[in-house]
């Protein structure tokens, strides 16, 4: 049994040697290149996204499954142009070949690009007038006449949910998200409505500390209770709070799950204190004096309102 194992790694060698004897190729590189009109980036991203780039330093890529490789790359790159408005584009590879290594070329012509015919958005429910809403309607980064670019769709889409959870609209949801093309006209159509629902408001703020009272504590609030909910002023909160110097970490958790019929979502807000102590050395120099050291010594909640004493020595 002994000796077997022994014998393993002299056959795993062999079996390396053989497969470079019988595939002189396998330390081959591939270089691939896209000529086609678009920004460098975009070609790229393009270029990275292709299955051949994920394989072009394999050990085991040789002309055959190169070639399927290159082939499916012609349709992997015609369903990404897609996304740029291309949706028939004509594309063709070419492969070279310069000692052992493999340079792949597809080149591109775009066609005609698929332009936007209409753009109809509905916003229904109570964020219908809200003003940070109607902003992200008026400036919607695609209207008519502009080429089809679906991130551009996509963004927008995930902006406005982001939006709509900000402003405290957390029952909101998609109705229609749809875009329609046609490709022998080659114009699209976007359809997009929402419904935000009702908007919330702040409940009870709630401490999770054990030192300071709750009259130290909520002069930091930017909000009352009952007010309509807005994520800017929780981060208004958080910042207060660390600038007080007074907490080492805040963190601030609106727990929407536990707001009633009331639709007032309570605020939890855990703390945790800096050191008691702090120390403090430094080094001065005066024409008088020459060089000095000065120190303090700060005691942190000195009281449950977070008054201070100190001391300093030079």
């Amino acid at each position: 049994m002994h000796n077997k194992n022994r014998l393993k790694p002299a056959l795993i060698a062999l079996i390396i040697q053989l497969l470079i004897v019988v595939n002189p190729v396998l330390a081959a590189t591939v270089a691939i290149q896209l000529s086609v009109n678009l920004p460098d980036e975009a070609k790229q991203n393009i270029i990275e996204n292709l299955s051949l780039y994920q394989y072009r330093d394999s050990p085991l890529l040789d002309e055959n499954n190169l070639g399927g490789l290159t082939v499916k790359g012609v349709s992997e790159i015609q369903t990404m142009l897609q996304t740029f408005g291309y949706f028939k584009a004509k594309i063709s590879a070419s492969t070279q070949k310069t000692n052992g290594n493999f340079n792949v070329v597809y080149t591109v012509d775009l066609g005609s690009p698929m332009i936007v015919d209409r753009v109809d958005i509905q916003i229904n429910g109570a964020g219908k007038s809200d003003r940070e809403v109607t902003k992200w309607v008026k400036s919607y980064p695609i209207v008519s006449g502009d080429i089809l670019v679906q991130n551009k769709y996509e963004e927008a889409k995930k902006t406005l949910l982001q939006l709509l959870r900000d402003r405290g609209y957390f029952s909101s949801k998609l109705q229609t998200h749809k875009i329609g093309v046609n490709l022998d006209t080659l114009k699209a159509n976007i359809d997009f409505s929402v419904d935000t629902g009702p908007r919330y408001y702040f409940g009870e703020t709630y401490y999770i500390q054990e030192f300071w009272d709750l009259g130290f504590l909520n002069r930091f609030l930017p909000y009352h209770k009952g007010e309509l909910f807005d994520a800017a002023l929780v981060a208004e909160l958080h910042k207060r709070l660390l600038q007080s110097q007074e907490f080492f970490s805040v963190e601030i958790n609106p727990e929407i799950a536990n707001a009633g019929e009331d639709l007032q979502v309570p605020i939890t807000v855990r703390l945790t204190p800096r050191k008691k102590w702090r120390f403090s050395v430094g080094l001065g120099y005066g024409t008088d004096t020459g060089i000095q050291a000065s120190g303090s010594v700060n005691q942190r909640r000195f009281t449950r309102r977070a008054h201070q004493t100190g001391a300093d020595t030079t």
